[in-house]
């Protein structure tokens, strides 16, 4: 069903990665600020995970697909987070002057705990209507 905890998890999971890079800075060089969608392919890499976690939520009835879309999302926020925070580390080695760290680096965290939520919920879900065939 669509109206399950999953689909509030996958929502937000989705809404993370497609609004929040757009709102918080990734990381400021001095008075420079420097925010996520200054890089388009990270910016591509964080929507592409919050299109998957979008459609797994129009999987709904297919529960296994469910899973296996939003570990797919799991794999490309957590390469987007490598990325972004291999991006930072090697500013910080090479400027002058002092980089501090932004809430933009950590997008990709936050839509991951989101995702293993919704993966819990899915499974748990999955465990429920076994049992409930199991008793017929």
């Amino acid at each position: 069903m669509i109206q399950r905890i999953q689909t509030v998890y996958l929502t937000i999971s989705a809404l993370v990665a497609f609004v929040l890079p757009f709102v918080f800075v990734k990381y400021q060089i001095g008075d420079e600020v420097i925010k996520v969608t200054s890089n388009l392919f990270q910016l591509l890499l964080l929507f592409v995970a919050g299109g998957i976690a979008a459609f797994a939520i129009s999987k709904f009835q297919d529960r296994k697909t469910q899973v296996v879309l939003s570990r797919l999302a799991i794999i490309f926020h957590f390469i987007s987070f490598i990325w972004l925070y291999t991006d930072f580390f090697f500013q910080k080695s090479d400027a002058n002057s002092m980089v501090n760290a932004g809430f933009g680096i950590y997008i990709p965290l936050l839509a991951i705990v989101f995702l293993v939520l919704a993966n819990r919920a899915i499974m748990k879900d999955e465990r429920l209507i076994r049992e409930a065939n199991r008793l017929r």
